[in-house]
């Protein structure tokens, strides 16, 4: 019952049932855009030799070459996809074990996607590169923005830290004003100085 649910087998009475499984392929693809005229011209030649029993016996035939034709493109992308799987996994793998960097390999999927599309491989390996250089360049992008936080955020603990220093020197003058230790003239002096107001 699995089986009747996935594939249907053919009727005997199929109008292309004569015909062997690739002929009967070539011949979906070959009367699938046709109407029943050009169609049932083009079945009575050869190889296929067939003759129209019916209109509507024809456009059932066209019917199971139309979901013919759409199961080969399904299959023949999940086989593009699982071959430019197998094609770069050795390439991600030694991607990681020599710590390349997300937008190294980024470019060198984009450049294995290029070379793909001048050398006329279908659309879904070009897609299937194209979609893995993308993953790559958005983890290479979302690295370097962190990176970028860290930097920032370092640059700003710096400055504090610099600021907290000066705030204690400057007390510390106030407290050597206070206690006669510094000329009180020269107090305001001392704290443009230490916060950078003269030199």
């Amino acid at each position: 019952m699995a089986k009747a649910a996935t594939e249907k087998k053919l009727r005997s009475d199929a109008w292309e049932a004569p015909l062997s499984a690739e002929l009967r392929e070539k011949f979906y693809f070959a009367i699938e855009p046709l109407d029943f005229p050009e169609g049932s011209a083009l079945a009575a030649k050869e190889p296929y030799s067939l003759r129209a029993t019916s209109i509507q016996a024809y456009y059932r035939c066209q019917a199971r070459a139309r979901a013919a034709i759409e199961k080969a493109k399904t299959r023949a992308s999940a086989l593009a996809k699982l071959e430019t799987a197998q094609a770069v996994a050795p390439l991600v793998r030694s991607a990681a074990v020599n710590a390349v960097g997300d937008g190294v390999m980024a470019d060198t999927l984009a450049s294995l996607a290029a070379t793909a599309v001048m050398q006329g491989a279908d659309k879904d390996t070009i897609t299937a590169l194209g979609s893995l250089a993308c993953g790559f360049r958005a983890n290479a992008l979302k690295a370097a923005a962190q990176q970028t936080k860290d930097e920032q955020l370092k640059l700003a603990r710096e400055k504090f830290e610099a600021a907290e220093k000066r705030l204690e020197r400057v007390a510390e003058i106030a407290d050597a004003a206070r206690g006669g230790k510094v000329d009180p003239a020269k107090v305001a002096d001392e704290i443009d100085r230490i916060l950078g107001r003269k030199k």
